[in-house]
């Protein structure tokens, strides 16, 4: 409601990645708001992540740094989420005329590995890893630095992830057939029911946490204790029918 622009709305705890980039489009009829009826796109706003636990507050970025604004229609209001801590987050959105405030808006949460990063990656020499930190994928929850050589060579490989749609996690716990728990670092990515590979061995499941494959079953033998850090794979094959 335009004309009591400090609200506060609930929200449903999207699952978020942790290494950022995930693009946030806030639908509301921006355009109702003052001052912005006359500007080709509207703004600015500054969206602001909470956490929840400490009260920490983060900028999310924009269109011009921390500065956000809306599409062309007035419709959506883009913002990018940065790097954050795991937990739970509220939203604040705020201009100088009001605040919106979302509570329980996502929940951040460790993203699925990228398998082409690893193969992009071993082509850079050790010397190049020096640079500006950000979370890296080889070592979950550990910073790591990258120059811009490394940053393309990532970015690539994200790109041919996403491409490919099969999201890549890792085995915490030791792994043997007949189990019907898969404890892995993430499920992000993954659908919610579905079959994956364990090394070359397939394994379909029919639910699951942020953490673990639930209902898992093979109708293949292995002898093979599968370690931590083993790569568990999406079966593309289970989402895309030819």
């Amino acid at each position: 409601d335009p004309s009591n622009a400090n609200v506060t709305i609930e929200g449903s705890f999207a699952d978020l990645p942790d290494d950022g980039g995930i693009r946030l489009e806030i639908q509301s009829d921006w355009d109702s708001f003052t001052p912005f009826a006359d500007q080709i796109i509207a703004g600015t706003f500054k969206v602001t992540c909470i956490k929840q636990s400490n009260g920490n507050r983060t900028l999310a970025n924009g269109l011009f740094g921390k500065d956000c604004y809306t599409d062309i229609n007035h419709t959506s209001l883009i913002a990018y989420i940065p790097p954050l801590p795991h937990g739970g987050y509220n939203l604040e959105i705020s201009w100088n005329f009001g605040v919106i405030s979302i509570s329980n808006a996502f929940n951040i949460t460790l993203r699925a590995r990228c398998l082409e990063f690893y193969r992009y990656s071993k082509r850079l020499p050790n010397f190049v890893k020096n640079r500006s930190r950000i979370f890296e994928n080889e070592k979950i929850t550990v910073f790591a630095g990258y120059t811009n050589l490394e940053s393309i060579a990532k970015t690539a490989g994200d790109a041919l992830q996403k491409l490919a749609g099969r999201p890549c996690t890792a085995l915490t716990s030791n792994y043997t057939h007949g189990e019907v728990t898969l404890n892995v670092e993430s499920t992000l990515g993954f659908p919610d029911s579905g079959s994956l590979f364990l090394d070359q061995y397939r394994l379909t499941y029919t639910s699951k946490s942020a953490t673990a494959f639930s209902g898992v079953s093979s109708s293949l033998y292995t002898d093979t204790v599968y370690p931590p850090r083993q790569k568990v794979i999406l079966d593309a094959y289970s989402v895309i029918h030819y």
